[in-house]
C-alpha cells in the first residue's frame, strides 16, 4: 500500500511540474507563432523567472498582431520589453500581468492608442515608454500604484497622462520630445519625486499643470527647452528641491510657480535664450543658505535680481555666475549695487500696491508719491504685451482686459522697475 501511495505522490509530482514549465532563462518572442505557441511550449507557466522579449530590438519591425497566446503570464521577474511591434493595436493578451520586477518597457509600436491589456498590472520597477506614434495616454494603468521610474519620449500624439492616477510616488520622471503633449493630467495624485523631474522639448505645454500635488524633488528640476513654456504654474506645492536647472524656454515670461519652494540642496540656474523672461520673484523665498552656487545668465530682458534672498546669497560672497542679462543685472556687482539701493529703499517700494485689486475695470498705483513713472506696460500670462501707458498716470483702464491675472510692470526713473500683479474681474 506505502509503494502505491509513495508511486502515485511521485507521478502527481512529476505531472505537475512537466505541465508547469516555465523558462529557467530569458524568453524572446519575435513571431507571431511563437506568441501563439507560448502556452504549448510551456505549459501552465504563470510567473517567468528572467526577462520576456516581444518583437525584436527596438525599430525593427515585428509581424506580430496580437498577444492573446500571453494569457497565462500573471508576473516577470526580470523586465517585460515590448519592441517594433507595429501591427499590434492592443496589449490584449497581457490582462493577466500584476508583477513586473525590473522594467516595462514599450517603443517603437506604432498602433497602440493607450495601454489597455495591462489593466491588472500593479507593480514595475521602471516604465519606459518611447517612440509610439499614435499612443495619446496611459489608460489601462489606473491599478499601477508602485513605479520606481518613469520616462516618455518621443510620443508624438500623447496629449496627458491620464491612466495613471493611482501613482503617488516616483524616483525619477522625465518627459522629453512629446511634442504635443498639453499637460499632466492623470499625475494629479503624484506627490513625491525623490530623484529628479525632467521636462524637455515638449512644445505645447504652457506650464506644468497636473503636477499639482508635489510637494519635493530630490534631485533637480530641469526644464529645458520647451518653447511654449510661460512659467512653472502647477509646483506650487512643492516646497523643497535640489537644484534649479530653468533654460532655453524662449517664451518663459516669469517663473511663477515656484512661490512656494524655501529650500535647495544645490544650485539655482536660470540662464540660456529666456528673451521673455522679466520675473524671478517666484525664488525670492527660497533661504539663500541653502543654495550653493547661483547663476542668472542670458536672459536678455532680465534686469530685476536684487530679490532680498539673493541680495544675502551675493553679500556673503557666496559663489555666483551673472552676466547676459538686461541691464540692472548684467554683473554680481551691478546687482550688489542695486541690492544696497533696494536695502535704503525697501520701506518705500513695499507700499507701492494696485488697488483695488481684483478690479473690474479701473485701477490706480498707490503708495510712495515720490515714486516718478515713465511708463507702464501689462502683460497676459502668455507673455504678451496688452498694454503700452507712455506716461506718469496712476490711474489704469482694463476695462476692456478679458479675465484673468496680469503682470504689470512699472518703470520708473529713481526704482527701475517694480512688478506687480492684478486680477481682472
Amino acid at each position: 500500500m506505502g509503494k502505491i501511495f509513495f508511486s502515485t505522490f511521485f507521478f502527481l509530482i512529476t505531472f505537475t511540474h512537466a505541465f508547469s514549465q516555465c523558462p529557467n532563462s530569458d524568453i524572446v518572442l519575435k513571431t507571431q507563432a511563437d506568441i501563439d505557441n507560448f502556452a504549448t511550449n510551456y505549459p501552465g507557466c504563470t510567473n517567468l523567472s528572467g526577462s520576456l522579449t516581444i518583437g525584436d530590438i527596438p525599430m525593427v519591425t515585428s509581424l506580430i498582431n496580437n498577444l492573446s497566446g500571453l494569457s497565462s503570464l500573471t508576473s516577470i521577474s526580470g523586465n517585460l520589453y515590448i519592441f517594433g511591434n507595429s501591427n499590434i493595436s492592443s496589449l490584449t493578451g497581457l490582462d493577466n500581468i500584476e508583477t513586473i520586477g525590473n522594467k516595462l518597457s514599450i517603443t517603437g509600436n506604432n498602433s497602440i492608442l493607450n495601454f489597455n491589456g495591462l489593466n491588472s498590472l500593479k507593480t514595475t520597477g521602471e516604465l519606459d515608454i518611447r517612440l509610439n506614434d499614435l499612443l495619446e495616454n496611459f489608460s489601462g494603468l489606473s491599478n499601477l500604484t508602485t513605479v520606481s521610474n518613469l520616462t516618455v519620449s518621443n510620443c508624438p500624439k500623447l496629449k496627458n497622462f491620464i491612466g495613471l492616477e493611482s501613482v503617488t510616488a516616483v524616483n525619477n520622471f522625465a518627459s522629453f520630445f512629446n511634442d504635443n503633449l498639453e499637460n499632466f493630467n492623470g499625475l494629479n495624485n503624484l506627490n513625491t519625486v525623490s530623484g529628479s523631474l525632467n521636462i524637455e522639448q515638449c512644445n505645447l505645454l504652457k506650464d506644468l499643470t497636473g503636477l499639482n500635488d508635489v510637494t519635493s524633488i530630490g534631485i533637480t528640476l530641469r526644464i529645458f527647452n520647451n518653447n511654449e513654456m510661460i512659467n512653472l504654474n502647477g509646483l506650487e506645492a512643492v516646497k523643497t528641491i535640489g537644484a534649479i536647472n530653468i533654460s532655453d524656454n524662449n517664451k518663459m515670461q516669469s517663473l511663477d510657480g515656484l512661490d512656494s519652494v524655501i529650500s535647495l540642496n544645490g544650485y539655482l540656474g536660470v540662464f540660456g535664450n529666456m528673451p521673455n523672461l522679466v520675473d524671478i520673484s517666484a525664488l525670492s523665498n527660497i533661504e539663500y543658505t541653502t543654495i550653493f552656487h547661483l547663476y542668472i545668465q542670458d536672459n536678455i530682458n532680465l534686469s530685476v535680481c536684487e530679490e532680498p534672498n539673493i541680495c544675502e546669497y551675493l553679500n556673503k560672497g557666496n559663489p555666483s555666475s551673472i552676466s547676459g542679462n538686461s541691464t540692472g543685472c548684467t554683473t554680481e556687482l551691478e546687482v550688489v549695487n542695486k541690492c544696497t539701493l533696494l536695502n535704503l529703499n525697501k520701506s518705500k517700494l513695499q507700499k507701492v500696491m494696485l488697488y483695488p485689486n481684483p478690479s473690474e475695470n479701473i485701477f490706480f498705483i498707490e503708495g510712495n508719491s515720490k515714486l516718478i513713472i515713465e511708463s507702464i506696460k501689462i502683460y497676459n500670462t502668455e507673455g504678451f504685451l496688452i498694454k503700452d501707458i507712455r506716461n506718469s498716470d496712476r490711474k489704469i483702464n482694463i476695462e476692456n482686459f478679458s479675465t484673468g491675472m496680469y503682470l504689470v510692470s512699472i518703470n520708473t526713473t529713481n526704482h527701475g522697475k517694480i512688478f506687480k500683479k492684478i486680477i481682472k474681474l
